[in-house]
């Protein structure tokens, strides 16, 4: 499910009146504008794009999208080009933060390989995010 704060009450209601046995939890929207298409980045730096993108996961899922696993948790670093370890040491909190809401809810991580895909040599999250979202406490990697 493609959650975006300003639809979450309709993309919940989507998922209960579905009959659905799994659903993923994705953002490919940022304030409205397409990360895919770049959109996002017309008006946002780099840093200024990734905040946004945390900031927007982040509030999706403390105010209760229902989902059972997170998905494409870096799917920016696909479109942005931004060293991560800088993206991670500016945004260690809400990233922290986001693991945590995520473990303690019994929800999982999501390994996307599109990253080979995109010459990004590793998958998505990347293997540092793993180790960190398992330090947390983190054991559903589907």
């Amino acid at each position: 499910m493609g959650f975006q704060p300003h639809i979450l009450d309709k993309c919940n209601k989507f998922i209960l009146d579905g009959d659905f046995d799994f659903v993923l939890c994705s953002l490919h929207t940022v304030e409205n504008k397409d990360v895919y298409l770049g959109d996002l980045l017309k008006d946002n730096s780099p840093k200024e794009a990734y905040e946004k993108y945390f900031q927007e996961l982040y509030y999706c899922i403390e105010k209760g999208a229902i989902f059972n696993v997170l998905a494409h948790f870096d799917l920016l670093k696909r479109h942005v080009d931004y060293p991560f370890d800088k993206v991670f040491r500016e945004n260690f909190d809400i990233i922290e933060g986001i693991f945590k809401k995520v473990i303690y809810d019994g929800r999982g991580l999501e390994v996307n390989t599109s990253g080979f895909r995109y010459k990004l040599e590793s998958p998505l999250p990347s293997k540092d995010l793993l180790i960190f979202y398992k330090e947390l406490g983190g054991r559903l990697l589907p």
